[in-house]
């Protein structure tokens, strides 16, 4: 039924010679079941089952052949989800030379898992510029030196700095094949994962349950499991089904949520998975004007505030919340202050111990000379280093070097005491290139020329500058 209105009779025939009396969940001969059509699901489908519709069988009690009993067209909960839309970002580690191998041709098998398992009814995702992560350390199977904190704080910067309604993946090539394969905020829009498929896939599809908000499974010993979590060890509790396959998957098996393997996803997983992106899932709208803004990120990382360097854009504002147990304040060379927002750091669900990422864009009309947070780890602040005392902007910096080393390669260096970090930038797209640290650093690009804003620590400059050797 469609609100009422019949569609649509079907008759399922008899699995079984027998008509089995007591429920057995573990077995589909022991029920009858019917395939729908993807076109019969939407917002107003109604069901009813009627056995012996045609009184072939003489029976003394007819009362309990009708589901519902009352014989009246049962509502579904049919949800309408907007598509999941995401972004792909293949990572290049400067430092060995790999990168994210994701490509318009195995893109499809990231989300694979994620098909199988969670409420999507549609994804548009398509596959960002290389990105390049100039950490001295490489990807760590650990997080000892806390390198994936720090490709995940980029990749959400860089979707801030974006102004992008669309989720961001980073895909990065790991050195190893056992260890940590992701990480990624819950809730949030911004996750990393390995590129070893198809583990790959599962891996993607836990970052993402996270980011729709949902806790570790206590299985595996996750970190930080769920106390609401309902089945004891982390299993699905309840018999679920791959309709892909159409075979049924036992209530002991691992739910996708915590660490163990051979994983499904429970009924309270999936419940909670639909209600956050009927909600968040949202069809894009026209960006707003964009005007200039300052970049503003950072991390809380054992009880420490740890600030980035900011950067002068022009883009789509992206504030804080305006609730949260830190503050985020401007200040001019005089100490009035130029703005304050309150916000709650992002919690990045893998990590050994509480850490939480901020990034927002603020407009600006004077730049300010200083930025604080202070929050429950204590306070940290950022002073402009090169500016002089009411200067409005940063006098013209020395130029950086810039050398092709390869077709796809160049090599920057810079006055780190003065400039902790450029901001590399495609001239001609505009799309950021890399968050470039420590003075040197190589960053993957083809073109001849590349825009850097050089930072020091709250306000930029930006120069174009001709690759050398091209």
């Amino acid at each position: 039924y469609d609100n009422g209105s019949l569609v649509t009779t079907s008759t399922i025939p008899a699995p079984t010679i027998g008509v089995p009396i007591t429920v057995d969940e573990g077995d589909l001969n022991k029920s009858w079941n019917l395939a729908l059509p993807a076109s019969a699901i939407g917002p107003g489908l109604e069901l009813v089952a009627d056995v012996d519709p045609s009184n072939a069988i003489v029976e003394q009690d007819e009362g309990d052949n009708n589901f519902p009993a009352s014989g009246t067209p049962q509502a579904m909960d049919v949800r309408s989800i907007n598509p999941f839309t995401l972004r792909f970002v293949p990572v290049l580690q400067s430092v060995n030379g790999l990168t994210g191998n994701v490509t318009v041709g195995n893109q499809d098998q990231f989300l694979a898992v994620t098909q199988q398992l969670f409420p999507l009814e549609s994804y548009s995702a398509d596959i960002r510029a290389p990105y390049t992560f100039t950490d001295t350390i490489p990807i760590e199977s650990d997080n000892a030196t806390g390198t994936w904190s720090r490709v995940l704080s980029e990749i959400n910067a860089l979707r801030t700095a974006d102004a992008s309604s669309r989720y961001y993946f980073g895909v990065v090539n790991t050195t190893y094949s056992s260890g940590i394969a992701g990480i990624g905020y819950v809730p949030g829009k911004a996750a990393v994962g390995w590129d070893k498929l198809p583990s790959a896939s599962g891996v993607a599809a836990h970052e993402w349950g996270h980011n729709w908000g949902r806790q570790h499974a206590p299985c595996g010993g996750a970190g930080n499991p769920d106390p609401n979590y309902p089945y004891p060890g982390g299993v699905i509790g309840v018999w679920g089904y791959d309709v892909g396959s159409a075979t049924l998957i036992p209530p002991t098996r691992p739910d996708i949520m915590g660490y163990c393997s051979n994983d499904w996803v429970s009924d309270y997983t999936y419940a909670g998975v639909v209600n956050h992106v009927q909600a968040s899932f949202s069809v894009s709208q026209p960006g707003a004007v964009q005007q200039p803004v300052l970049l503003v990120w950072g991390r809380v990382r054992g009880g420490t505030i740890e600030f980035e360097p900011a950067f002068e854009l022009d883009a789509t504002p992206v504030t804080p919340s305006g609730t949260g147990p830190y503050t985020l304040e401007g200040l001019a060379a005089d100490g009035t202050r130029l703005f304050r927002y309150a916000f709650a750091p992002r919690t990045v669900a893998d990590a050994p111990q509480w850490e939480g990422h901020f990034a927002f864009t603020v407009p600006i009309r004077t730049r300010p000379a200083s930025l604080r947070v202070t929050g429950p780890g204590g306070q940290a602040v950022a002073m402009s280093r090169g500016a002089a005392p009411g200067a409005q902007a940063l006098p013209p910096p020395p130029a950086a070097s810039v050398e092709s080393v390869a077709p796809d390669r160049i090599e920057l260096r810079w006055d780190r005491s003065q400039f902790p970090m450029l901001l590399v930038r495609d001239p001609r797209t505009r799309e950021i290139l890399s968050f470039a640290r420590g003075g040197a650093a190589t960053v993957w690009t083809t073109g001849r020329e590349v825009e850097l804003l050089y930072s020091d620590g709250v306000r930029s400059t930006p120069a174009r500058v001709t690759v050398s050797g091209r």
